[in-house]
């Protein structure tokens, strides 16, 4: 995080719960990059708050909570993390 905060302007909403529709819509207006998680939908009403989004990156391993059309459709970039389970993974007890 502070290798961020010392490159861009950087908001970071801090949860214990996911953004309900209304609040994620909120807080990405205005943003040209967010980190969003498999908790977070991520479609066509949620790009239109943001006109200048330019990426996505999707704290998961996968990226069906994202609409790709309309990324695509907006000149969005849409990333995600494949590796980010391999180890915790791994480490889990066989049965």
């Amino acid at each position: 995080m502070a290798y961020l905060e010392s490159r861009v302007d950087l908001s970071c909403l801090a949860r214990d719960r996911p953004l309900s529709r209304p609040e994620l819509i909120a807080a990405i207006a205005g943003k040209v990059g967010v980190v969003s998680t498999l908790a977070d939908t991520i479609d066509a009403e949620v790009f239109d708050a943001a006109p200048e989004l330019k990426v996505v990156a999707n704290y998961a391993v996968g990226y069906n909570n994202i609409d790709l059309v309309a990324a695509r459709a907006r000149g969005i970039v849409v990333t995600n993390t494949p590796g980010v389970l391999t180890d915790a993974t791994a480490d889990l007890p066989g049965r």
